[in-house]
């Protein structure tokens, strides 16, 4: 019986599976290093596992891009409210403006643009003008503006 945990930060399964010292419970380490919080109960792990494999592609893409994105690759003429934003639910919260986000056809957009994440955990979104932006999550966003 594999668990099908996730990394919180980067929505990776896990790679090395350890033993917590002083209990039986065994713990997977998660794959985004030695941070405490990036340990969960195995028990945990598999109901958040049973939770995603029952939304659809799109509701999984929404939960897999929480947190904080900053704009990677882009013009240098993007606007404000596309250089950075928070993802907190269905909704994106720049220093601007609250964007929806939204699901249509199993597909993802956030003001017009369709967002992808690729597998090196880049958030792309393409904009109904053809402009193509990259995004890179930002863990600790210290001295960036956060709404």
């Amino acid at each position: 019986s594999g668990v099908g945990a996730l990394c919180r930060r980067c929505q990776r399964p896990p790679k090395i599976p350890m033993k917590r010292q002083g209990s039986g419970m065994y713990r997977k380490r998660l794959s985004s290093g030695g941070d405490p919080v990036d340990f969960l109960d195995t028990s945990e792990a598999s109901e958040d596992f049973a939770a995603l494999a029952a939304l659809s592609p799109a509701e999984v893409l929404i939960h897999r891009i929480q947190g904080f994105w900053v704009l990677h690759q882009g013009p240098k003429n993007t606007a404000p409210w596309l250089q950075s934003f928070l993802v907190r639910g269905s909704e994106a919260e720049s220093q601007e403006d609250a964007l929806e986000i939204r699901t249509e056809s199993e597909r993802v957009y956030m003001a017009g643009g369709e967002l992808s994440l690729d597998e090196d955990g880049f958030l792309h979104r393409y904009g109904q003008s053809g402009t193509h932006l990259v995004y890179t999550r930002l863990t600790d966003p210290q001295g960036v503006y956060i709404p």
